[in-house]
């Protein structure tokens, strides 16, 4: 009786330049099936205590969600966002004082980026894919991409709600993101994109929002991050 093998040399890490094209280009088809298909998002937000306890009641809505296209505007390029319609709060028809009460501060925007947008072609020149490797999610092989923006500069600036609820602020400005992209490695489809700011980050607050609200100069963003 005898035994042998024979042992392959490893197999050379996939281009990353190559891989991300090819993930662009799922994205851009699942875009164009999306607007197709018309689906109900259900977002559920609990206040919490300092402990992490339950403070009050749960707050769930549901919306209609469809994802659209938007053309090329100038320098521009084209992209995809996602379009939502309330159509229950907690179970009920939306009502007219929802509009502006603050309980709907953290309601899903009614527009808002579609989140693999970002991969896709005319986005590439906003982020840096810096390493790739291979990895598994879902019980599937995958390859394993770290991406950063750009843009490395955070300089946001509260501002209030463009809805209107009281007592709600955003921000806007630049702010520097980093995250990992999880894609299937035999048909480069997305299967997980974790995503968060280089925090903690200071956020700027204008004059009139001082003196409005008595809030202070600066105020910090500890974190903010997404996974999907």
């Amino acid at each position: 009786m005898c035994a042998g093998w024979i042992s392959a040399p490893p197999q050379a890490p996939p281009d990353i330049e190559a891989v991300m094209t090819r993930v662009g280009a799922r994205v851009a088809e699942y875009h164009r099936r999306a607007q197709r298909v018309m689906c109900v998002e259900q977002s559920t937000v609990q206040p919490i205590q300092s402990n992490w306890a339950p403070d009050g009641f749960s707050r769930t809505v549901e919306s209609e969600l469809r994802v659209e296209s938007e053309a090329a505007d100038g320098d521009r390029p084209p992209t995809a966002r996602v379009v939502r319609e309330i159509r229950r709060i907690n179970g009920r028809a939306p009502r007219e004082r929802d509009k502006k009460d603050r309980s709907g501060c953290t309601d899903p925007n009614p527009l808002s980026p579609e989140p693999l947008a970002f991969l896709l072609p005319g986005h590439r020149d906003e982020y840096r894919f810096t390493s790739l490797r291979n990895g598994r999610e879902k019980d599937r092989a995958a390859l394993v991409v770290d991406f950063m923006s750009t843009n490395r500069t955070s300089r946001p600036e509260l501002v209030e709600d463009e809805r209107g609820h009281d007592d709600c602020f955003d921000w806007s400005g630049p702010l520097a993101t980093r995250g990992r992209v999880w894609v299937d490695a035999f048909t480069h489809e997305v299967l997980r994109v974790d995503r968060c700011i280089d925090g903690p980050v200071d956020l700027r607050v204008p004059w009139r929002l001082q003196r409005r609200y008595n809030l202070a100069p600066w105020v910090v963003i500890e974190r903010d991050g997404a996974s999907r």
